[in-house]
């Protein structure tokens, strides 16, 4: 048990919390940091675009919508971000998400329509074990049920009471309290989450899909069959409140970068991806999301679709 106990002195609450239990209801409650610039980002991932200029901190992008930084649908659409992009690489960036979807999604149906039978008696024979294996071998899912905490625990827990490893947010005031000596002692700010052990980029499948590990998926077979069946049949567009709702954790300890364009998103009808300028009305109605949101939720879904072509593939 650690001597040493963070307080953080958030800058839009008027009361300190810790640090853990701070992030932990964040991401529980669906709360995004509430700054327009984070400058954090894991080393080694593929998912970031090529092309983009890190924003300065004191030189944030001008808000693209017009009711105002407090405004809780729009806000966190576009912010907190990390990266500027052009519009031509932020088209280039939600088009390629965009096809992989959709190769996938008709790749899936193709197969379930000539093969569904195979695919579930093939699952469904393999003992809990196999499963595990397959899904070990095939997935970057986290192996243990309750995956978010563990990955939570995991970037988020001092490594010894002499290093300071929490990340605190751009604004915010970190203090260590010692409960040997009750004293309060100030320390720097740490820029960017510290990952030791690679567990960002080693379950990144998790990161964006926070409700599946393998354990769980392993131990009932009818799980991902359901998953698989319930994906395949309806369009990547009924599924964006959900998975919107589930890329929190990705967005709170960055596994990409936070990249932000002033368009936005169309994520119903026939346009699915197309870029769109902000429309308070379609904005507030769900039918566009703001860039920066956009690229989280398409990359959860395509790395989604992903697993499930593995899954019938392999």
């Amino acid at each position: 048990m650690p001597s040493f106990t963070e307080i953080v002195y958030n800058p839009y609450k008027d009361h300190p919390r810790r640090s853990r239990m701070w992030m932990v209801r964040d991401t529980l409650y669906r709360l995004k940091i509430r700054d327009k610039v984070i400058n954090f980002k894991y080393a080694d991932d593929g998912d970031q675009p090529s092309l983009g200029i890190v924003i300065d901190e004191d030189d944030p992008p001008v808000s693209p919508f017009d009711c105002g930084d407090d405004c809780k649908e729009c806000f966190p659409q576009f912010f907190p971000a990390t990266v500027r992009v052009s519009n031509a690489v932020a088209q280039q960036s939600i088009l390629a998400l965009t096809e992989a979807i959709q190769e996938n999604t008709a790749s899936l149906r193709s197969s379930l329509a000539a093969h569904a039978d195979f695919v579930v008696t093939r699952w469904r024979k393999k003992s809990r074990e196999k499963r595990l294996t397959f899904l070990e071998e095939h997935s970057s899912l986290y192996p243990k049920k309750w995956a978010a905490v563990h990955l939570l625990n995991a970037v988020n827990y001092p490594h010894s009471e002499d290093e300071h490893v929490y990340y605190t947010g751009p604004n915010s005031q970190a203090l260590f309290f010692n409960t040997q000596t009750e004293q309060v002692s100030r320390v720097q700010r740490v820029p960017h989450p510290r990952d030791p052990e690679g567990v960002v980029n080693r379950f990144r499948d998790t990161w964006f899909l926070p409700y599946l590990d393998a354990e769980m998926l392993s131990e009932d077979p009818l799980l991902l069959l359901g998953l698989l069946h319930h994906r395949t049949v309806n369009e990547p567009e009924k599924w964006i409140s959900f998975d919107s709702s589930h890329v929190v954790l990705a967005e709170c300890f960055g596994p990409i970068d936070h990249v932000f364009n002033p368009q936005c998103v169309l994520v119903q009808g026939p346009d699915y991806g197309k870029l769109v300028s902000w429309n308070a009305r379609q904005m507030h109605r769900g039918e566009i999301m703001g860039f920066t949101k956009a690229y989280f939720v398409f990359t959860a879904q395509s790395r989604m679709m992903a697993l499930l072509r593995r899954f019938v593939s392999v």
